[in-house]
């Protein structure tokens, strides 16, 4: 996957949840287990490098195992990293200023 296609499936993958989120009515109510945003966006990151290691199909095993590790390194759990992803993305200005946290990461991360 090359480093231009890789950020444009994030982009896409980014705008379709915060479309997604936007809709749902149930983010106006702050969830009690709220991921503190530094490890939210922490967590972004870690989840798209897992997702980059996708080329073949037969690789979906090890991405699993993956997005697994990173809930369990974090002590969150699907459910709980949705309810966040929600709330967070209730204000797209904040949201897209989580993703450019994440991406410039990122962007440092393939330049080492």
């Amino acid at each position: 996957m090359t480093k231009s296609t890789f950020f444009s499936t994030f982009w896409k993958i980014t705008l379709l949840a915060m479309l997604l989120a936007s809709c749902n009515e149930e983010a106006e109510y702050k969830p009690d287990d709220l991921i503190p945003e530094d490890t939210y966006i922490k967590m972004l990151i870690e989840l798209e490098m897992a997702h980059s290691f996708k080329v073949l199909p037969e690789d979906s095993v090890y991405v699993v195992r993956l997005l697994d590790g990173v809930f369990e390194h974090y002590d969150v759990t699907l459910d709980q990293f949705e309810r966040s992803h929600e709330w967070y993305g209730r204000d797209t200005h904040e949201q897209l200023r989580r993703y450019r946290r994440a991406i410039d990461k990122l962007n440092e991360l393939t330049l080492e």
